[in-house]
């Protein structure tokens, strides 16, 4: 229940946007940060729940070690996403912004060409980075899936 739980929280976190409330950012979260508390001690139990002495020791040792490197993998793979994606979307922003004709002219008229070009450049480069966090946000969610299949398959030993 609780990786379904941080999965579907994973999941929506892939519509957060740029124009959304902290209350709508708050109600999002919160369904990850349920699944997450659920998820994480029922993991934990489950996998060292059946070890004695000095086994346990060396598992808990290595699950502490594993949980470290898994975070740093997952943590540079997301980052590696979230960064080559946000330069696809600036670009395909650009093409649109070429296709679709969009002069300059009323704010370059308001702000001078300078100033317009930066504020025209910040923006697509915002929501660029807003649509890169949504990818993230899938890849992450995809891992929960594949770890809630996963455990969906584990038995305990003796059951």
């Amino acid at each position: 229940l609780g990786t379904a739980i941080f999965t579907v929280g994973t999941y929506l976190q892939t519509g957060l946007d740029l124009y959304m409330s902290k209350l709508q950012i708050i109600g999002i979260l919160v369904p990850w940060g349920v699944g997450m508390g659920f998820f994480f001690p029922v993991l934990s139990q489950i996998s060292l729940g059946s070890l004695k002495d000095e086994a346990l020791r060396h598992a808990s040792s290595l699950q502490n070690l594993l949980r470290l490197v898994g975070g740093s993998v997952g943590t540079a793979i997301s980052t590696h996403i979230l960064l080559s994606s946000r330069d696809l979307h600036f670009v395909r922003l650009q093409e649109l912004s070429t296709i679709s004709k969009v002069h300059l002219g009323e704010l370059a008229l308001k702000f001078g060409e300078e100033k317009a070009k930066f504020v025209l450049g910040m923006l697509f480069n915002h929501h660029a980075f807003w649509q890169a966090f949504s990818n993230a946000f899938f890849f992450a969610c995809i891992c929960g899936v594949a770890t809630f299949l996963t455990a969906m398959f584990v038995e305990e030993e003796g059951a």
